[in-house]
């Protein structure tokens, strides 16, 4: 069950709202406009099935975190998170670049604008945009993006006039892949060019691991797990 958007009811006021996600152990609820609180699970009244729903969303969210640093998302909400293992079957959403090098590298940047971000000699992380189709999407900044259903492989063709993008990163990047339409950002795996298969603007990439985990704290290598 999608538990975004389901109405609960809070047992001391007896006001009503709606689940917008998860904030470290709370329920994050709309119960006034665009005013989102979190709250408790226990002071909330819900049927049986959605809370069991909430409640392995808890589990599942929390068993990644650790509270050691503070973020802001894009509604404006502090949250205190730090991953240190990152599975994209779990598919654990961040709203800006700056979010995911906080939470997941240990950085502390207010901001961060850029499409990519290098580790070490080894890793760089990746900030594509991803479109619907290579057809139906409008290219944006000269360029497009496409992710195949199972998520291994990502296909970046450049469509700007003049001579081809020099890319002078290391060879294997953590993408972090921002979904159509202006959607959540979520960790697809890691990466290295497929050469056979890339041509000139015309860059073809192929999952080599899903799970990895973090090490160190700002973290300054990854182990490749899966």
């Amino acid at each position: 069950m999608d538990i975004k958007g389901q109405k609960i009811r809070s047992k001391a006021t007896g006001a009503t709202g709606t689940i917008e996600g998860i904030q470290g152990n709370n329920v994050l609820v709309n119960f006034v406009g665009n005013t989102i609180f979190p709250v408790p699970i226990e002071t909330l009244s819900m049927d049986e099935e959605l809370e069991k729903a909430v409640r392995e969303e808890l589990n599942s969210v929390n068993a990644i975190r650790k509270t050691s640093s503070v973020t802001r998302n894009r509604k404006g909400i502090y949250t205190e998170r730090h991953i240190t293992e990152l599975d994209p079957d779990d598919r654990v959403e961040f709203y800006r670049n700056v979010d995911v090098l906080n939470e997941c590298f240990g950085t502390n940047y207010k901001a961060w604008m850029t499409g990519s971000w290098v580790l070490n000699n080894k890793y760089w992380v990746w900030f594509p945009k991803l479109a619907n189709t290579l057809k139906d999407e409008p290219v944006a900044h000269g360029c497009t993006n496409v992710i195949s259903g199972d998520w291994n492989t990502i296909i970046y063709d450049d469509y700007k006039d003049g001579p081809e993008h020099a890319w002078n990163h290391p060879p294997v990047k953590l993408v972090f892949a921002r979904e159509p339409n202006n959607g959540p950002i979520l960790f697809r795996g890691v990466y290295i060019e497929d050469e056979e298969q890339t041509s000139y603007k015309h860059y073809v990439s192929k999952r080599i691991a899903k799970k990895v985990r973090f090490i160190g704290n700002p973290v300054f290598d990854i182990e490749e797990i899966d």
